[in-house]
């Protein structure tokens, strides 16, 4: 095969120092290696957490971090646009401000329905029916589209960019959803118009830019992180085996260890055996990137010196608050974003490689459509194979993620109503502070999950349902709670809010992350998780455009529903690779597109890694305990006889 023709089709033509396929010889073996059962040079140092490896890891969720980042601070945000833009936050919706002699114009705050107001100046009351004028007001919808438009975008992001990220490699994907978001935030930061309604008009629609960059990121992000596990145990090994240690390939026969000495376990072992706290620890940077977001308002606040609202001042607005302090303080929130951005697409421009995953992935299928003559447009380029072998995992996948995201983006996204509804009467600080608070107890659920998730008395599965349960509970004790603790005590709703969204950080927000970056064989899971978390965006966008519209305690039992409905959700579909190789779909995967499907009976076909609904559907009878040894002696005897075969051929021609 011609390793010039598989570079030129799967990288771009800008590639980096290190290209996709670094030697012919890993183009290939690329295939055998499929079928061959390395050893772990030595399973303490795979699984060791050094500084380094951990650095590793931070960088790769650093996309992760300014995502939620800009997505839950946004959310967040929407106090100070309150205080700073009175009359397109508040006037929109009829709400009450601080300041009833400030209003200068009727009929946009229940304080002043009729002419002259308090603060009435002349001339300035150009609007409809002496209102205020037109470019001080904002329609519902405009306040609708700040939040919604953006997901719109990352459910884009998502679909486009999976298909990219399997198509023409994680490294070009990475910098390509990085150079989306830098232009998208660079436009929300610098953007300004005399008219507040046009102002934030073109905030919504370059936060979609933004947001189909974010889309992006998440299986990009995802993809690099379950394949680096695998990566770097794989290096382990060959480095053993270049030292000459005990690290080597698995043969058919068993060589008897050492006398004195244990055998390395097998390098499958190896790899899965922290695979879920590495894609937990990459994912905790979307946490990260919440508390980092919530910090920075806070200090915006403050030193903007925008803390309780002053009356009596008369260049304040109708909330007490100045408007020029705040509109500094929120630019100077996206400026911080944006400067991390323009950092990390550096980074991933001068020192990003491609991982071996991916390499290996795209050689087999490079081979595979040499062999069956194939174009690479049209080989398995769409979902279609996707729903039709793993339709009822991504129903696991997605429809859990799904109801994930109605429930954090939901009640992130409108955590400032949230908490002036629950902590009501509070200055801008102290609400903010609050916020900051529930982010930094919810953070600790990532970490808290990245302890357990691999524990086979735990694993995915059950830690999504315990998730899932807790977060029915505790929403709906908010629910029955709400109307009389609102007025009496406020720090037991703070309490049952904060502990609601810990489990949902120590539950399903994590375990859908990880799932769908781990159930699907490495040619298709960024198409796969891209999907997954389509539907989960699907999920945020529908509670961003209800939640407004139905009160506080109508979004804590919708937020019990959903979490009642999802772990029903997870017990029937949701599988648990807990333990297994990642390596097992690819191997399956490789007999699906050969056509010989019903041939696999490895570990991916074990009952006991595969859903409920998959075992109703009889997919793990093919399951045999040695199904690997016996296919991959099969394989070498058919290759045998295929190099025995072509070699008579030779003689007989030379004759």
């Amino acid at each position: 095969m011609n390793l010039h023709k598989v570079e030129s089709s799967l990288r771009p033509s800008h590639s980096p120092r290190r290209s996709l396929s670094s030697s012919t010889s890993s183009l290939q073996q690329a295939d055998s290696l499929l079928w061959e059962e390395s050893l772990a040079s030595d399973s303490r140092t795979s699984n060791r957490w050094s500084l380094r490896r951990i650095a590793g890891l931070l960088v790769t969720g650093a996309g992760m971090f300014i995502a939620a980042f800009f997505l839950i601070t946004t959310g967040q945000l929407k106090t100070v646009w309150e205080a700073a833009y009175p009359t397109c936050w508040l006037g929109a919706n009829g709400n009450s401000v601080n300041c009833p002699d400030k209003i200068k114009c009727p009929g946009l705050f229940p304080e002043c329905s009729t002419a002259p107001c308090g603060g009435y100046q002349p001339g300035y009351c150009t609007g409809a029916d002496g209102g205020y004028p037109a470019s001080q007001v904002c329609s519902k919808s405009v306040l609708v589209a700040t939040s919604g438009v953006v997901f719109g975008g990352v459910m884009l992001g998502m679909l486009f960019f999976g298909a990219v990220g399997d198509r023409m490699g994680r490294r070009f994907g990475g910098i390509a959803t990085m150079a989306v978001m830098a232009t998208g935030a660079a436009v929300m930061t610098f953007v300004y118009s005399p008219s507040i309604s046009d102002m934030f008009i073109v905030i919504s629609s370059f936060f979609g830019v933004l947001g189909l960059g974010v889309g992006g990121e998440y299986p990009i992000a995802a993809s690099n992180a379950a394949e680096k596990r695998n990566e770097e145990a794989e290096g382990e090994a060959s480095a053993a085996v270049a030292n000459g240690s005990n690290g080597q390939t698995r043969s058919s026969e068993s060589t008897p260890p050492i006398s004195g000495k244990t055998p390395s376990p097998p390098l499958s072992t190896t790899l899965a055996s922290q695979r879920g706290r590495t894609v937990t620890v990459v994912f905790s940077m979307q946490g990260i990137g919440i508390v980092f977001g919530s910090l920075i308002v806070v200090i915006a606040v403050a030193a903007a010196r925008q803390i309780t609202p002053n009356c009596s001042n008369s260049s304040n607005d109708e909330m007490g608050f100045s408007t020029i302090a705040l509109s500094f303080a929120w630019r100077a929130v996206y400026l911080v974003g944006f400067l991390w951005l323009a950092a990390v697409l550096t980074y991933r421009v001068l020192f990003s490689r491609e991982n071996e995953a991916y390499v290996k992935a795209a050689a087999r299928r490079a081979e595979r459509q040499r062999r069956q003559q194939t174009p690479a447009a049209s080989q398995l380029s769409g979902y279609a194979p996707i729903f039709r072998h793993y339709g009822s995992r991504l129903i696991g996948t997605g429809v859990t993620w799904c109801m994930n995201d109605v429930i954090l983006y939901g009640n992130k996204l409108y955590s400032g109503p949230i908490f002036n509804g629950i902590n009501r009467n509070e200055n801008l600080l102290t609400q903010n502070a609050c916020i900051l608070l529930n982010n930094a107890v919810s953070l600790v659920g990532y970490y808290v999950a990245a302890a357990v998730i691999d524990r086979r008395w735990c694993g995915r599965r059950r830690l999504q349902l315990f998730g899932f349960i807790m977060i029915a509970v505790f929403f709906a004790m908010l629910a029955g709670t709400y109307d009389r603790l609102a007025s009496s005590n406020h720090g037991a709703l703070i309490a049952l809010y904060i502990l609601a969204s810990f489990f949902s950080q120590v539950g399903p927000n994590v375990v859908t992350y990880v799932s769908a970056a781990e159930l699907y064989p490495s040619e298709i899971r960024a198409r796969a998780h891209g999907f997954s978390a389509f539907c989960g965006k699907a999920g945020a966008l529908v509670s961003t455009l209800v939640f407004g519209a139905i009160g506080i305690r109508n979004i804590f039992i919708v937020s019990a529903a959903a979490g009642a409905f999802g772990a029903l959700i997870t017990a029937i579909f949701l599988p648990d690779v807990t333990g297994m190789c990642l390596r097992e779909h690819d191997r399956e995967w490789e007999l699906v597109t050969g056509g010989r499907r019903r041939e696999y009976g490895g570990e991916a076909a074990n009952p006991r890694h595969l859903s409920m609904c998959e075992r109703w559907l009889g997919r793990g009878k093919a399951y045999r305990p040695d199904w690997l040894r016996v296919h991959r002696e099969k394989r070498r005897r058919e290759e045998r006889l295929a190099r025995i075969s072509g070699s008579e051929g030779k003689q007989e021609a030379a004759m």
